[in-house]
């Protein structure tokens, strides 16, 4: 008898941690996998299609460093988070779902920190550098499409 009991309460105990691990397998599933960034990619890409005038005048050391203001600038506006920080949870409040970047506002602190850098990077480098950024953003599924700034209907 008490063989039996103990055959029953490690099915039902087999059986709990299954439709536990299914229903969390199940949830993940669902989720798209993260997009993250990666730096050196960004880099590359955006310097192999800058038009002639702008690559003839910048270095992939310079791309990078506006690519770094313009994270910086996300960062300051909390659309981004440093490396490793936790990106669930009660870090995402209801305000962090209706942050929007401002292009001009991207740019504008961009020159900021190469003037403050004393940069020989231009507004046209960073204008070009920026629009591609948000492309590579685009083509590896990290930004959608413009938000409606009149909200939802």
């Amino acid at each position: 008898m008490l063989n039996v009991l103990l055959v029953l309460a490690g099915v039902a105990v087999f059986i709990t941690a299954a439709i536990a691990v299914g229903g969390a397998v199940n949830r993940t599933g669902a989720q798209p996998p993260p997009v993250v960034l990666q730096l050196d990619d960004a880099v590359d890409w955006i310097a192999d299609r800058l038009p002639y005038e702008v690559a003839a005048e910048i270095s992939h050391g310079d791309v990078r460093s506006v690519l770094l203001w313009q994270l910086d600038y996300f960062e300051t506006i909390g659309l981004a988070r440093p490396h490793g920080a936790e990106l669930g949870g009660e870090s995402v409040s209801a305000d962090h779902l209706e942050v929007v970047a401002d292009e001009d506002a991207a740019v504008d602190y961009a020159m900021e920190r190469a003037a403050a850098e004393r940069s020989d990077i231009s507004p046209l480098h960073v204008v070009c550098v920026l629009d591609l950024q948000m492309q590579y953003l685009r083509s590896i599924g990290a930004v959608g499409v413009e938000a409606d700034p009149d909200g939802p209907a």
